[in-house]
């Protein structure tokens, strides 16, 4: 991504997710197929976590025709309609239609739960507390989990509230919420196993708050600790506690020998090299299909003889003297 991305291959904002791979990892093993997936902006983890192909995630990062989302949505928009992962830029939108999913499941009968996903800075909107009330009184089948890793892009918990603990506020609600280590996937996995199977026999919504942190910049490939908001201590002793290093760290040499390691992250290598190359040669959107995405019919008839072919042979400068309908 430092690569591709300042070369203006990949021209989307990027959150990525590093230091915080726990929740997503565990949360793939208890999904069902039939379950709805609704994150947040820093996505790539929980995409993955549907098991959508990593082929289709990366040509959505390049803008090309064969991205999960046609190339219209890039990083902070990446959903992939077909595995029932959704993700969105407006802070804890996605959170709030998780609840409309829970809804449909509860109405139909499925066993189906619904997981809205959201930072510690997405709980500041006022709508994600008409989510939960809602989702109380209806008794909806629905897994809020909140990613509490201390900062609102720059800003730390403690200058934006007074209430410390975000699960706590949660629970005025009726909501049953609690508390737990974000960097320990095993522990996560045992939680989100028995609240989904509790879930899916009773429902009723619940909320999980991750306490973890970022390890990398707000948003990417750059990193933003120059503007000196964190201090630097505090980072290097997160990396420590990196979930990745944790989980090799528990398991032992019986567990996982180191051949079965550099195999791993040989086949990892290969399947994103792989991604990367189908993703360059990849051809760009129609402009046509672009336009018919994301504007109506009314307009897309007019706007569309702007130009023809691929959306990366488009030149503004064909608007200096053909103006659209606006």
């Amino acid at each position: 991504m430092e690569e591709y991305h300042p070369a203006d291959e990949m021209r989307c904002p990027m959150h990525f997710c590093i230091g915080q791979e726990a929740t997503p990892t565990a949360l793939s093993e208890v999904l069902k197929p039939s379950d709805f997936l609704y994150s947040h902006h820093r996505s790539h983890g929980y995409y993955m976590a549907r098991k959508a192909p990593l082929a289709d995630m990366v040509a959505e990062f390049y803008g090309k025709a064969s991205g999960a989302s046609g190339g219209l949505a890039g990083s902070q928009e990446l959903s992939h309609g077909e595995f029932k992962f959704y993700s969105g830029a407006i802070l804890s939108g996605a959170f709030v239609l998780a609840v409309g999913s829970a809804f449909a499941a509860s109405y139909t009968g499925s066993d189906a739960i619904a997981i809205g996903v959201l930072g510690d800075g997405g709980m500041e909107e006022g709508v994600v507390f008409e989510s939960l009330n809602l989702a109380a009184v209806k008794s909806l089948p629905i897994l809020f989990i909140c990613e509490n890793n201390g900062f609102s892009v720059q800003t730390p918990l403690n200058v934006r509230s007074t209430a410390q603990v975000i699960s706590e506020r949660v629970q005025a609600f009726g909501v049953n919420a609690s508390s737990i280590d974000g960097n320990d996937v095993f522990a996560i996995y045992e939680k989100l196993k028995e609240i989904t199977a509790e879930m899916r026999t009773n429902p009723a919504p619940y909320f999980l708050e991750i306490e973890t942190y970022r390890t990398c910049g707000h948003v990417g490939p750059e990193g933003d600790d120059h503007y000196d908001y964190r201090p630097q201590s505090e980072i290097e002793e997160w990396r420590q506690r990196d979930p990745l290093s944790l989980l090799r760290g528990t398991l032992s040499s019986d567990d996982i020998k180191e051949p079965d390691v550099k195999r791993m992250t040989e086949e990892v290598d290969t399947e994103i090299w792989a991604a990367i190359d189908a993703a360059k040669a990849a051809p760009f959107p129609e402009f046509e299909t672009a336009l018919a995405s994301n504007m109506s019919d009314d307009y897309s008839p007019i706007v569309d003889k702007l130009i023809e072919g691929p959306v990366g042979n488009f030149d503004p400068t064909q608007l200096e003297s053909r103006p659209g309908p606006f």
